[in-house]
């Protein structure tokens, strides 16, 4: 099931980032889907702060991959836009070898193959679209994991009523 939020203009996708990582496990793999210059990056920036990294957040875009530390953990940044589908050998292995002590965030994420899922704890798809001037659209689905989608779908309500509730935007609103 994935339920959807109309995040007004002015809001920062980062804030939306901080929010879920303040809920998810070590362990757990985002894929970020949606334009270029939607949010995708600002939203793992936001993430990288709640984890504490200091080091400046940038588009992984050139580079593929970047792994930051941070105080609260790591967090290992991708970035498949450039790569083939499914990611590449190198890659997938730098993906892997990092996923039992860090969070993994995968811009143009749907590249990778979902066999690779049931390898995360829990795997959560973000999709940002434009809709006009009203704002984005973030689609959010738990996508499974090693427990199916059971801790997933919950960890999805948790964070889209958050995300609500400390939006401060009365705009904000839900829809499946």
């Amino acid at each position: 099931m994935a339920d959807s939020l109309l995040l007004p203009p002015g809001f920062s996708t980062g804030d939306a980032g901080a929010v879920l990582a303040s809920l998810l496990p070590v362990g757990s793999l985002v894929i970020l889907e949606g334009p270029t210059g939607i949010g995708k990056t600002e939203f793992v920036r936001g993430f990288a702060r709640a984890l504490g990294v200091r080091e400046t957040v940038t588009s992984p875009t050139f580079v593929t991959l970047q792994e930051y530390e941070g105080t609260n953990g790591a967090l290992f940044h991708g970035d498949l836009d450039r790569l083939p589908d499914g990611g590449g050998t190198d890659f997938v292995e730098a993906l892997l070898a990092s996923r039992e002590w860090s969070w993994s965030l995968v811009e143009w994420g749907g590249k990778l193959s979902p066999s690779l899922w049931g390898l995360f704890l829990v795997v959560i798809g973000l999709r940002f679209s434009w809709e006009s001037d009203e704002g984005r659209l973030m689609t959010v689905r738990s996508l499974g994991g090693a427990d199916g989608t059971g801790e997933g779908e919950s960890l999805v309500t948790l964070f889209l009523d958050r995300l609500i509730a400390g939006s401060g935007f009365p705009a904000i609103s839900r829809g499946g």
